[in-house]
Order: C-alpha cells, then sequence, then structure tokens
C-alpha cells in the first residue's frame, strides 16, 4: 500500500495539516450548501460569515456528493478553518446521484410511514460497497480534512413498539443468525403469540440488541477499511463517528436498546480518532434548554471513556432547527465551555445559520479588509443586496480627512466590495457605513422582522 504522502502528491491534494484536536477544538460550525441562505454569494462570502462567528472548523454537510464545492472547500482553508466531509449513514436526504438498483437498499420497517428522507440498511452489502466508493472518492477528488460519520444507528425510539423499528430485511436476519448460529430465527415483533415475541423471550432479544450493535460496528468497519476504504487510502486523515446521548432514565441502556446505540463498544471496536455525542431530539426540541444541559449526558461520557479511554469526543447541539427551540450565540457559547469542562474538545452546531442570533442581532460590521483598488467590508450576517450596492451609502475619508470617492460598490452575501479611487498605499482609512438593512425572506423561520442600522464604522490602510 502506498504511503500517504505519496498517494497524496499522486491525487494533487494538500497533505493533510490538522491533527483530530485542531479539528475539534472550540465552536464547529454544520454548513449545509443547499440552504438559499447560502444562495447567489461567493464561496469566498459564506467562509468569511463563518470565520467573522467565532467559529474554529466547518463540519460540510453533503446530501449529494456529485453537488460538492470546491471553491468552499478551498474558502474555508483560506479563512484557516479545517473542513469535515459529513456524511450521513443510514439515511440519504438526496438519492439523486444513486445507481440502478438502489431501492434494494431500503430498510424494511416494522410500519413504514412518509418521511422526508430514505432510510438505507446498514447490513446491506451493495449500500456498503456504495458508502465506501463514494466516500473514498469524494475524499480522493476534494481536500477535505477529515471523514465523519453521521447518525450510525437503527430506527427507532422507543423501540420495537415504534411504526419505524427496524431494520427487519433478508440481510438483518442473516446477520442475526451468523451473529447467533444457536438461533433458527430472529425475534418476532408483530405476533405476541409467538414463543419468539420478543417480550416473551428475553434472552432471545438480546441477542437481537447486540446483534444490532454490532451491525453498527461492523458497518463503520467495513465503510472505511474496506477494499479500497478510506482509511486504507487516506491514513493520515481523521475519522468522527456520532452516536446519540438524551436525557433519561437509564439512558445509556434506553439507547442501546432502541436504536443500536452505544459509544463505548462502538469506539472499542471501530476505532475512530473521535465520537462526536449527537443531542437527541427530544432534548434539543426543548423550548426551555438550559446551555449547561450536557452534563446530564455524563453517563454517556464515563461508558465511553471506559470502553475507549483516549479517545477524544465533542457534542452535537442544535440551536434552531425549530422556533421555539432556537438558541443565541452566547447560549452556545455557555454550552461549548459546559463541554470543554466535561473533557470534550468543543461542541457541533447544528446548523450554522439557524441560530436565535441570526434573528435577533442587526447586521455588524466585522472587518474591512483592503485590496487592490478598495476595500471590502464584512458583516458577521448576510445583507440586503440592494442597499449594499448603492455606492452613495458609503463615505471613506483619508488621514486628513480628505474624502475619497468610492465609485462602485457590490453586494457579495455578507461581503461588500468597494472601489475606491486615490487610495494610497499604507495610508489609514476610514469607511462610513450610512445605512445596512439584513436578510429575513433567507431566514429558516419567515415572519421575523429584519433590522436596520446607521453609522457603522471601520478603518483599512490603502493598497493602492
Amino acid at each position: 500500500m502506498a504511503t500517504a504522502a505519496l498517494f497524496l502528491a499522486a491525487t494533487g491534494l494538500a497533505a493533510a495539516s490538522f491533527t483530530v484536536h485542531q479539528m475539534l477544538d472550540g465552536l464547529g460550525a454544520e454548513v449545509d450548501p443547499g440552504f438559499p441562505y447560502y444562495a447567489g454569494r461567493s464561496a469566498e462570502s459564506i467562509a468569511s460569515e463563518i470565520r467573522a462567528n467565532g467559529y474554529s472548523q466547518v463540519h460540510y454537510v453533503v446530501t449529494n456528493d456529485a453537488a460538492i464545492r470546491r471553491d468552499l472547500i478551498d474558502a474555508f482553508h483560506k479563512e484557516g478553518l479545517p473542513v469535515w466531509y459529513l456524511t450521513f449513514c443510514h439515511v440519504a436526504y438526496s438519492t439523486a446521484d444513486f445507481p440502478k438498483g438502489w431501492e434494494a437498499w431500503k430498510m424494511s420497517l416494522r410500519n413504514s410511514p412518509g418521511k422526508d428522507y430514505t432510510r438505507l440498511c446498514m447490513n446491506n452489502p451493495g449500500y456498503i460497497a456504495f458508502k465506501r466508493a463514494r466516500i473514498a472518492a469524494s475524499m480522493k477528488r476534494y481536500p477535505f480534512d477529515g471523514v465523519e460519520l453521521v447518525e450510525p444507528f437503527w430506527p427507532d425510539a422507543p423501540g420495537p413498539s415504534s411504526d419505524t423499528y427496524g431494520c427487519l430485511c433478508a440481510h438483518c436476519r442473516a446477520a442475526f443468525l451468523k451473529d447467533h448460529p444457536e438461533e433458527t430465527a430472529m425475534p418476532e415483533f408483530t405476533d405476541a403469540s409467538s414463543p419468539r415475541w420478543y417480550k416473551s423471550n428475553p434472552e432471545l432479544y438480546r441477542k437481537w440488541m447486540d446483534s444490532r450493535v454490532k451491525g453498527i460496528a461492523r458497518f463503520l468497519n467495513a465503510t472505511l477499511d474496506g477494499p479500497g476504504g478510506v482509511r486504507r487510502r487516506r491514513p493520515d486523515v481523521p475519522t468522527m463517528v456520532w452516536t446519540l446521548v438524551q436525557d433519561s432514565p437509564n439512558a445509556v441502556a434506553a439507547l442501546r436498546e432502541a436504536q443500536g446505540n452505544d459509544a463505548g463498544e462502538m469506539a472499542h471496536a471501530v476505532h475512530p480518532s473521535a465520537v462526536c455525542l449527537q443531542t437527541n431530539w427530544m432534548d434539543w426540541s426543548r423550548s426551555e434548554l438550559p446551555p449547561d444541559y450536557l452534563k446530564k449526558y455524563a453517563p454517556f461520557v464515563k461508558h465511553l471513556r471506559d470502553l475507549s479511554p483516549g479517545t477524544a469526543f465533542t457534542f452535537q447541539v442544535d440551536t434552531g432547527s425549530l422556533a421555539p427551540s432556537r438558541q443565541t450565540y452566547t447560549w452556545l457559547k455557555s454550552a461549548d465551555a459546559t463541554a470543554r469542562k466535561m473533557g470534550a474538545r468543543g461542541t457541533v452546531n447544528y446548523e450554522y445559520f439557524i441560530t436565535k442570533s441570526m434573528y435577533d442581532d442587526p447586521p455588524r460590521l466585522v472587518e474591512a479588509r483592503p485590496r487592490q483598488g478598495g476595500v471590502s467590508l464584512v458583516f458577521q450576517k448576510r445583507v440586503d443586496a440592494g442597499r449594499a450596492s448603492d455606492a452613495a451609502n458609503y463615505h471613506v475619508t483619508g488621514p486628513q480627512g480628505e474624502v475619497v470617492s468610492v465609485t462602485k460598490a457590490r453586494a457579495d452575501g455578507n461581503m461588500i466590495h468597494l472601489s475606491v479611487r486615490g487610495l494610497k498605499p499604507g495610508k489609514r482609512y476610514r469607511v462610513l457605513v450610512n445605512e445596512m438593512v439584513d436578510t429575513p425572506s433567507l431566514w429558516l423561520f419567515k415572519g421575523y422582522p429584519g433590522h436596520t442600522v446607521r453609522g457603522l464604522k471601520a478603518t483599512f490602510r490603502g493598497q493602492g
């Protein structure tokens, strides 16, 4: 097998320059470029906005590998931000780039209600081979700094009584019988009169739960380490696996039973570089969630440390998927501080632009970046292109108070590029923004008022 250095040289990718700790320290932002908030703007503007809000790493949400933006990865790198390739395991939010016949990979559930995503069986060899090849191909083509496998669990809480409990397909039955050759069939989940009814046959049910946990580990190892897998092709790249955590009685055992989640056993069997402990929906959806709620996950941290001591970990939090449960940056930073006290490297926030601060905070001028023949103004959020593109909205003065002419203003997401006539290299200038407006039409939830601010100021040095 070729060395990592030879492989990277052959593919033209830059050598990985971030350790797993550097890729997890501090605030992490999940970024899904498919949201309208990221449309119609440059990669530079998106990356500068993430950096302006204090994030130190990016988790690039990939739902369609054919739509990955190389320019966006490069822009994040230019801002000094490492970028994770984030891919889902048991669900697909898009099947647009799937091969013919992929429908055979679907999970067989106890009852299959309509969903806005497709559940895929992690015991299906066809899906495993596809997932392994897809990850390796994307990591070969794009300069991601790490790979994270998200939501490798079986549906669904609270367990077999759930309509979406599974998977119960032929591949899962075969995996169970291979794990337990002394058995002739898997448990029964619909016929209470059966001798294999899971409630009346606790030993058989226990074996089934164990097999579900092992199935997740097998999927992860096969995906990462199978023929052509990313850990074979790019052993230099950190890997991270997510697992659910929640605040409930006997939560470690409850999640293991309901969804096959077991952070300790998974980490021990798979040896990822890090584990992300993902807040379950019944916790993050609470409207009054204190930022130190992560303390409730101490049993999961202990279990992980007991079975896989030394494995780095982080927490994933949600700051606004539901309108009543939106959280501010102040809340997020407090949650991050709690995570660090618990031994985590930091936090991962879903999704960058949906925080409550997006709705509450007016546009703020963070930085004026000098450029040839002008200056680029960086705001902490996207601003209205109409107002931002009016050159008369800006006033630039020189070191002696002389007025310098702004000849053009071009809006680009959170950035405004000003062309300024007569700048002298090295001289200090001040720019005044008369008025700026944000973009409530692009926020996740509509009907919230926007903000108008006036008299924003910044200084910069001319580059000629």
